[in-house]
């Protein structure tokens, strides 16, 4: 002898929907590492391809090189791309040192 199924109560349909709002605004206030770069920079398309390759989340910021806005100058004084900034707020913007702090702290084994 079996049940027939019950339709979940409002209230859990609620509490599940407070769950996941809260849950995604967990995620979205986590702040990304930040990838300065430009179209046209080799050494920057190089780290970009090593970000892929690593799966490494970050956010994306394309400078123009010819006018560079002072925020950017901010993390890398010399302003030059590829540039990082950590989510620590920490800042790398040597192609060569970037890359291998990406390889060093990847947390996905493959470095």
């Amino acid at each position: 002898f079996a049940l027939p199924p019950q339709p979940p109560s409002m209230h859990f349909l609620l509490s599940l929907v407070v769950l996941l709002v809260l849950g995604l605004r967990l995620e979205y206030s986590q702040s990304l590492p930040t990838f300065y770069t430009s179209a046209t920079c080799p050494y920057a398309a190089r780290t970009a391809f090593l970000l892929s390759v690593l799966e490494v989340p970050h956010e994306k910021v394309l400078i123009d090189l010819k006018d560079k806005p002072e925020d950017f100058l901010k993390v890398n004084p010399l302003g030059k791309v590829p540039s990082w900034r950590t989510d620590e707020g920490e800042c790398l913007y040597e192609s060569l040192i970037l890359n291998e702090y990406l390889c060093d702290s990847s947390t996905n084994g493959r470095a």
